[in-house]
């Protein structure tokens, strides 16, 4: 088509830093920066701390009105031929989010709703989500999350994987420091869902069966404060194997999967975790549960290994055997490299939504 497509997007973005939040901002950039699209954005901006996010409020109500006003401005002038909306299903923001479906149900747009998180089961959400399908594309970020949203009453979903760009090169990986004492990474949000007290135990069981590690802990608080967590360390008795360090930005994020040996994320609820790809562009085995969307990332005995949720002693023995066997954790590192390089970076992701957006356009000119 000659005109460009006009595509408005209302959508979380930073801050607070989360993977939906990176997510969401880095698609729009690279779709505002393609010459066949034009571009309008909506920030979904509620509150500058993570740990706020899941709270109601009345400040947050306001701003909720004012989005109102502002996304039914945006589609009377811009006149977009697609809404891209990062809906909610869960909690407050699932009320949230109707009210801005209903306006859309007033324009002649095209309706693409990205769905970055688990589904609660209810009877009564499950015939609103088939209603909010109607005329609409929802986005899953894998087919088992897919089967999760098709369970839960929405129809019309297709899977588009979440990707990252390239940070990581072969010559990057080349100077990975070679540690004499096994290092053992999670990464991500210090929350209760991520398994960072299993994490925990599973490292308690590791060292009273005499093995030596090291482990890091990075992540912002989210319901698990710095106290809490130490105090936890200090009474399984492995302070003096782990040591914990705060929220770490993009580029100290990477430094940290590169100075590591395994990486585990023992989720207990799960969506599709962008950390774990990080690890796997870092050539890190990956230990993690068979939740959400992992086991369409994680290849389990291939890339790394896929445990049952909240068992430390199946985690510890997961642990153990790549604590052993170093060349095993090399080699599923390698493949998950190459798995990630071929299934989930940046410019894949890009691609199937550009194919998305032109052919939504495309048949609504036939």
């Amino acid at each position: 088509m000659k005109e460009k497509i006009k595509i408005l997007f209302l959508i979380q973005i930073p801050p607070p830093y989360h993977g939906a939040s990176l997510r969401n901002s880095e698609l729009y950039e690279s779709i505002n920066n393609r010459k066949e699209f034009e571009t309008r954005l909506i920030p979904m901006f509620f509150t500058k701390n993570i740990d706020e996010l899941s709270f109601f409020s009345l400040k947050k109500v306001i701003i909720s009105l004012k989005i109102c006003l502002k996304l039914i401005h945006e589609t009377r002038t811009f006149k977009p031929h697609i809404v891209f909306f990062s809906f909610s299903p869960n909690k407050w923001a699932f009320l949230r989010d109707l009210l801005f479906v209903e306006i859309l149900k007033f324009f002649p747009v095209k309706k693409v709703f990205i769905i970055r998180e688990q589904v609660k089961k209810s009877p009564i959400k499950q015939k609103i989500f088939s209603s909010i399908s109607n005329n609409s594309t929802i986005i899953a970020l894998s087919h088992n999350n897919k089967k999760m949203l098709e369970k839960n009453g929405f129809r019309n979903v297709i899977v588009i994987n979440n990707g990252l760009k390239i940070e990581v090169n072969q010559e990057d990986l080349g100077r990975k420091r070679k540690n004499s004492t096994t290092t053992i990474l999670f990464l991500s949000n210090l929350s209760k869902e991520k398994g960072v007290y299993v994490f925990l135990e599973s490292l308690s069981i590791l060292k009273n069966k005499g093995f030596t590690f090291k482990a890091e802990i990075v992540g912002a608080s989210i319901n698990i404060n710095k106290k809490e967590l130490l105090e936890n360390i200090k009474t399984l008795k492995i302070e003096d194997r782990v040591f914990y360090h705060s929220f770490a930005n993009r580029e100290k994020r990477y430094k940290f999967y590169l100075k590591s040996d395994i990486f585990v994320l023992p989720s207990l609820k799960e969506t599709f975790p962008g950390v774990i790809l990080e690890a796997m562009q870092c050539a890190l085995p990956v230990i993690s549960t068979k939740e959400g969307g992992i086991p369409d990332i994680v290849v389990d005995r291939e890339t790394g290994f896929l445990v049952e949720k909240g068992n430390p002693s199946v985690l510890a023995e997961k642990i153990e055997i790549l604590l052993k066997n170093k060349n095993l954790a090399k080699k599923m590192g390698k493949k998950g490299r190459e798995r990630f390089l071929k299934n989930f970076t940046f410019e894949k992701m890009e691609e199937d939504f550009v194919k998305l957006f032109y052919s939504l356009v495309e048949n609504d000119e036939n």
